[in-house]
Parts: structure tokens; C-alpha cells; sequence
């Protein structure tokens, strides 16, 4: 798909990340699959490859998505952290990472992580942008390298150097991640940040009312859109997550039937798809989209 191509938010996006604020101080690094299985290493640096949900209730998060997106899980034990893989019809799609109980009064959060070639440069472009290293360096196992880091509005953003490279752009089908939209302050700065350490170009988002929208794209391909916060009293800057679900109506009910809240109503993205914004059981906030059709929205909303 060529940028840009995917509807992937709805107007009431910038409600969302009020929720989003605590994380903890180390994050421990899963021995999770290769993120990519094919024979021909290819790299794609900007592309968002993984998503990690790290919460305290792992049993009531496994629970959640199971039943919502349909997910399975294996769930392994290492160094007394359990460890648990989501995987989408059989592909491995995100991972849950068990915090300790001293964070027990924090939401679940989900961090999304973004394909870099060289894990030490990005990060000391990072540092000299303004951002800070949230914990150490890991090395995961048939994986690669990765880290977690603060941009200069302290929202969290994963970074991986694949050993394995990265999978193939293609449409996403329903069950897996579609879009990551970033929430800032000042979005035109976040975008600048996010230019500088990953490489991406930046394009402003031209349409009617969308002034402080911004599309970044790498490899000729929309990766992440940046957005203003919502105008309400102490939001927070984040990222947010999208699934693609095939039926929206249905996703929302299974949600609230089991201990989720709807921040964000259903409602018509300007292609005529429809966007959700849910909490799931344990405080964690993940958007979904229904496509009009098969093919993938355009323009984005």
C-alpha cells in the first residue's frame, strides 16, 4: 500500500489517552518468536512489527483478548515472570508481559514497537532529540535487540533491531494491529522527533480541520499518524493501538460482556469505515476498525 492508504481513526480518536500514563520503570524482555520466519532478511526501519501488553493481571488480560479479537495464548515461566504469546489464526501477534505487584494500582498498557537497522544510533539520536531511555538494552533471544524509550513528552515507544528482519508489508487482516497514532502536545514537534530518530518523512495531513495532523511514512508506506491532544484538563501524551476487527458491533459487546469499557462510541471514519475506542478489563485502551470493504480505507480520516 502506498501512503497514504489506511483510514485507520475516527474524530473521537483524541479522547483516548487520559488513561495512559503509568509504565514501569524495567521492562524485561520476552523470548518471543522471530518477527520475521522468511528466508530473505528484509529490513523495513519505521515500521511498527510488535505490540507488548505489560499489566499486573495477566490472568484477566489473557481472558480479555482471547475472547474479544479471538486471540490464543501460550503462557511460558522465566525467572519468575510469567510470559504470555498472543497469536492471530496461528500468527504470533503480540506478547503480555507480567508486571510486578507494586504497580497493581497501574492500568495495563500497550507499547508498540518500531523497526530501526541500528538499535545504538537511533537511541543516541533519541537522547540528543531530547528523549530518555526508559530501561536498559535487552537482548531477546531469535530476535534481536530492543529498548524502550521516552520522547520529550515522555510518551513510551519501543524499539527493535530484528536479527531475523522484519515481516512483509500487506494489508492487515482482522485479529492484527492496523494503525498507531501518536497524541501530543505539540504534534508538529513530536513529528519532528520522530524524523529525526527513525527516519521517517513527514507530511502534513491536508484535509478540512486537520491543521496539527501529521502522516509519517517510511518506505513509501504510511507507518503512524501524530495528532493534538484532546482540549481537556491534564491529558496525557501517548500512543495508541488499532486491531482490525471484522465486526465492530459484535468486538464492542464482547468488551463490555467481559469487564471492558467503551471510551469512544462507534462511529463512521470519513471513508465509512467504523472505529471503536475500548478499556479492556484491566485499564488498557486499544482502538478498533471495521473496514468498509475488503481493501484497506482510504484516505486516512
Amino acid at each position: 500500500m502506498k501512503a497514504p492508504t489506511r483510514t485507520l481513526l475516527a474524530s473521537g480518536l483524541t479522547l483516548s489517552l487520559a488513561l495512559l500514563a503509568a509504565f514501569p520503570s524495567t521492562a524485561l524482555a520476552a523470548h518471543f518468536p522471530p518477527l520475521s520466519r522468511s528466508s530473505q532478511l528484509q529490513h523495513l526501519p519505521g515500521k511498527f512489527v510488535w505490540a507488548d501488553l505489560f499489566t499486573t493481571n495477566p490472568t484477566a488480560s489473557v481472558g480479555f483478548y482471547t475472547t474479544v479479537f479471538g486471540w490464543t495464548a501460550e503462557t511460558s515461566s522465566e525467572g519468575g515472570r510469567s510470559r504470555t504469546l498472543f497469536l492471530n489464526d496461528g500468527h504470533p501477534v503480540a506478547g503480555l508481559v507480567s508486571r510486578p505487584r507494586s504497580h497493581a494500582d497501574s492500568p495495563s498498557r500497550w507499547i508498540g514497537y518500531i523497526a530501526v537497522n541500528n538499535l545504538e544510533a537511533s537511541l543516541a539520536l533519541a537522547l540528543k532529540a531530547g528523549g530518555s531511555l526508559r530501561g536498559p538494552t535487552r537482548v531477546v533471544p531469535d530476535r534481536g535487540q530492543q529498548a524502550i524509550l521516552l520522547d520529550p513528552e515522555r510518551s513510551v515507544v519501543g524499539l527493535v533491531q530484528s536479527s531475523t528482519g522484519e515481516p512483509e508489508d500487506r494489508e492487515p487482516q482482522a485479529g492484527e494491529w492496523n494503525w498507531f497514532q501518536l497524541l501530543q502536545r505539540n504534534p508538529k514537534l513530536g513529528a519532528a522527533f520522530y524524523a529525526e530518530v527513525f527516519g521517517y518523512e513527514v507530511a502534513s495531513d491536508d484535509r478540512p480541520g486537520k491543521p496539527d495532523h501529521y502522516l509519517l511514512s517510511s518506505g513509501g508506506q504510511t507507518r503512524a499518524g501524530v495528532g493534538p491532544l484532546p482540549l481537556r484538563e491534564d491529558p496525557q501524551s501517548g500512543w495508541l493501538g488499532i486491531v482490525r476487527v471484522s465486526n465492530l458491533d459484535a468486538t464492542v459487546a464482547k468488551a463490555l460482556a467481559h469487564g471492558g469499557k467503551l471510551l469512544v462510541k462507534p462511529r463512521l471514519t470519513a471513508s465509512g469505515s467504523r472505529f471503536a475506542l475500548l478499556v479492556d478489563s484491566t485499564d488498557g485502551v486499544v482502538g478498533v476498525i471495521e473496514y468498509a470493504s475488503d481493501k484497506s480505507p482510504s484516505p486516512t480520516p
